[in-house]
């Protein structure tokens, strides 16, 4: 029977995602919190939601290339911190190929990246990474690891003069450790099947986190008009991915007990099941009695919204749409034939303009950029990378942080005027 085949699957990797919370990334932070020592680790690329694993280390760590690629990881790190209550978002900073790294890269050539990722939240660089000198200063540059990494090492022509970009990276990085992270907008990511639900790239106009279903079910609530977290993070707006028609039924609980509270969500589609066997047969009907209670006559096509007690639930069949850069035609043109592992360049979220209107109506923008224009650079300050123009809101990226009644602003020009 396919239906309940997809039912096993789902609560057999339901387990198994819980075991890897538990025995792996819970348990190796405890053993570290009896060491005095903290563990940091990149939680992405198993069977398992790298938000939820993240916020379960001391460290939520991410990675990004110096070509930007693998930027979307800062998200979900970031987003770890940020729910889950830890200050530091670190990454495996400007990793880079043949193309990139290989000693022939410069300071300049790694502010854009290194910038979007203090945009994307990180906020504790690791350099990757340095060369190996058994034989002392005599012989230079150092024995590096193939062509792999961007060489952080005093064999490099730029080592005196790149204090001025350490002390840079410093004073950003002490920036933003302070206060918390401010952000408009939290996405529910699914615990299972969760690739391609959610948004990945750098937000624009309002920033936005990503919270694990076991955090919103323990300890999401609403106050004073605020989706609020005990780590502070708070929110006016939640959304929640495609559901495929399927919804466990405590999440449904959930989520009608925040509306009533008078918290706004924002949906795509509507659940008919529950997903897994657990009290199979009847967890179908009470979920069918639930999406009732919270969806009414809302179905996408002629009736978008359903309120209940001081909230609402509002149907959008777009929410946001995840681009590549505009460096992406660069790397496509210049990529050497035969190798394709060039990196993809990183991605932009562009909320829709349903979902702007919306979020116009509640507040204004963070930031609105008015005015910007400029060459875009996939990387460094030099005319053969040149991949066309970054124009508006693509031309800037920034991140805001609170701290008491201080606000703390990072922006960053990503074009090379």
């Amino acid at each position: 029977n396919e239906d309940l085949t997809q039912r096993f699957q789902n609560d057999m990797y339901l387990t198994q995602t819980d075991l890897f919370a538990d025995n792996f990334f819970t348990h190796l932070t405890r053993k570290a919190d009896s060491l005095g020592m903290e563990f940091m680790t990149e939680p992405y690329t198993g069977p398992f939601d790298p938000v939820r694993m993240g916020g379960r280390t001391h460290v939520p760590t991410a990675t990004f290339w110096l070509s930007t690629s693998a930027m979307h990881t800062a998200r979900w790190s970031a987003s770890s911190a940020n729910t889950y209550g830890r200050k530091e978002v670190a990454a495996e900073a400007y990793t880079g190929r043949w193309n990139d790294g290989n000693w022939k890269t410069d300071l300049y050539a790694l502010k854009r990246s290194g910038d979007l990722a203090f945009a994307n939240g990180v906020n504790k660089m690791i350099l990757h990474g340095t060369a190996l000198q058994p034989w002392g200063m005599d012989l230079k540059p150092g024995m590096n690891m193939f062509f792999w990494g961007t060489m952080f090492v005093p064999g490099q022509t730029w080592w005196e003069p790149g204090k001025a970009w350490v002390n840079y990276l410093s004073r950003c990085q002490y920036m933003l450790q302070q206060g918390k992270n401010v952000a408009d907008v939290v996405g529910l990511m699914p615990t299972l099947n969760w690739k391609n639900t959610m948004p990945m790239g750098l937000h624009k106009q309002y920033n936005y986190d990503l919270l694990s279903e076991e955090l919103f079910l323990k300890d999401m609530d609403f106050t004073d008009g605020y989706f609020r977290l005990p780590s502070g993070a708070k929110y006016r707006v939640l959304f929640l991915p495609k559901t495929n028609g399927k919804m466990a039924p405590e999440i449904l609980t959930k989520l009608i007990q925040l509306v009533e509270k008078g918290g706004l969500v924002v949906c795509q589609d509507k659940p008919v099941q529950s997903p897994g066997l657990t009290n199979y047969p009847q967890a179908d009907h009470e979920v069918q009695k639930l999406v009732a209670q919270l969806w009414g006559n809302a179905d996408g096509k002629t009736v978008f919204e359903h309120k209940l007690g001081a909230g609402k639930l509002i149907w959008m069949n777009n929410i946001w749409n995840d681009k590549l850069d505009p460096e992406r035609k660069y790397f496509e043109d210049t990529r050497t034939k035969g190798k394709a592992y060039w990196g993809a360049p990183s991605i932009t979220t562009y909320w829709s303009s349903d979902f702007t209107n919306l979020m116009r109506s509640i507040d204004k923008p963070d930031v609105e950029v008015i005015k910007a224009s400029g060459e875009a650079m996939a990387w460094g300050g030099f005319p053969e990378t040149a991949a066309g123009t970054r124009q508006g809101e693509d031309a800037i990226a920034w991140t805001h942080r609170r701290d008491g009644d201080s606000d703390i602003y990072f922006v960053s020009n990503q074009t090379g005027s």
